[in-house]
């Protein structure tokens, strides 16, 4: 009588090998497939991060430029080939064509959210010392119009400034274009200028209170090229003495007849 055993024929062990192999190569794609796309996803979250980086500033400076337009005032946005990658550059200027002064103080706390401004133009609009001190943090400022001229031409009921508006400016080191004319300025003011804008290239300062005794400060300006001088308290004597010390500096004496005479009354007004 034949007898059956109870054990099971063993495997081929050139199956079982096949079968380990095969698992360890599946183990190794879904490692590398897990490695993709651990990859994949680090990439698309940098992309995410280096577009929001760009993209939030550009923005916000688009969103203050609708509300400062919104304003009165005019946001104008510069891009070229050299300096696209850093966002462009800005400008501010305002639509007040005549000469009622806007008020645009109010505003100013704004401007740095602008994309790289270089240039501000507030010439007879309202706006006060104490204001003021919001340009100051705009440090790539290169030109700032403050002109206040039209008090004398028509009467305005905006008077010019002190040398207080001065002081506001501290911290514009790249400032390379400054008016100031119409605002009364002196010679304590124009000393500020001069320390606190070395990069200057021209100054307006017509129609201030400048004396001779002020000029001296505008000696140690080195870059300046050009100074209007016209309607202040300086003396034939005191040109004489500046284009001495500075030899190569354009000075410009030229006034509006009508703000000479406005501005000989109100100097005989005042107290």
């Amino acid at each position: 009588m034949s007898t059956v055993s109870g054990k099971q024929p063993s495997a081929d062990p050139i199956t079982e090998r096949e079968l380990a192999e095969r698992a360890l190569l599946a183990r190794r794609m879904h490692h590398s497939q897990m490695l993709r796309r651990g990859l994949i996803a680090a990439a698309l979250v940098a992309i995410v991060v280096v577009l929001s980086l760009v993209l939030y500033p550009v923005m916000v400076h688009l969103r203050t430029s609708w509300y400062l337009n919104a304003s009165g005032l005019i946001v104008n946005w510069s891009i070229d080939e050299e300096n696209w990658m850093s966002g462009g550059t800005s400008s501010v200027d305002h639509s007040n064509r005549n000469w009622y002064p806007r008020p645009v103080g109010p505003y100013l706390k704004y401007l740095p959210e602008l994309l790289h401004l270089q240039s501000l133009n507030l010439s007879e609009c309202e706006v006060s010392e104490q204001e003021l001190p919001a340009v100051a943090v705009l440090s790539e400022l290169k030109e700032l119009n403050l002109l206040r001229l039209n008090q004398f031409r028509q009467g305005g009921s905006l008077l010019g400034m002190g040398d207080g508006c001065v002081a506001s400016l501290r911290g514009l080191s790249r400032l390379e274009t400054l008016s100031l004319s119409g605002n009364r300025i002196t010679d304590k003011g124009l000393a500020m200028i001069a320390q606190q804008h070395p990069a200057l290239e021209y100054l307006e300062i017509d129609a201030t209170d400048v004396s001779d005794a002020g000029l001296a400060s505008i000696q140690s300006l080195r870059k300046l090229k050009s100074v209007h001088l016209g309607g202040t308290l300086v003396t034939p004597e005191g040109i004489k003495k500046l284009q001495a010390a500075c030899p190569g500096l354009e000075i410009d004496l030229h006034v509006d007849p009508e703000v000479e005479r406005y501005l000989l009354e109100w100097r005989k007004r005042k107290p």
